[in-house]
């Protein structure tokens, strides 16, 4: 499985799943360490997305920083500073309700 080409595309996947009634979404990131296929047709903006998803793979601890930073301009803001956020998987990194992906699973 490989990851979402870019954190855009993986916010928009889990949002989507996030607002049927009675389904919880889990999102999982397998990274076998092989390189992504790189697109020599891509745009500044798909580099750019490409490289924020890359952060938010590997960024310890609440990847919401990352989202937050990206998609809202709001740099810092961690689940944390989230009304309901909660710790998931005991690694310090916190998700919102039941698990959106934000944080990750585990």
């Amino acid at each position: 499985m490989e990851k979402p080409y870019g954190l855009v595309d993986f916010v928009q996947q889990t949002g989507r799943g996030g607002r049927r009634a009675g389904e919880v979404v889990r999102s999982i990131i397998i990274d076998d360490g092989r390189r992504q296929r790189e697109d020599q047709h891509g745009s500044f903006v798909d580099d750019i997305n490409q490289a924020q998803m890359e952060a938010f793979v590997s960024r310890p601890g609440c990847r919401r920083a990352v989202i937050s930073a990206f998609m809202d301009g709001a740099a810092g803001k961690t689940c944390k500073d989230v009304d309901g956020a909660r710790l998931c998987g005991g690694r310090g990194r916190y998700t919102k309700g039941g698990g959106n992906g934000y944080g990750g699973e585990g």
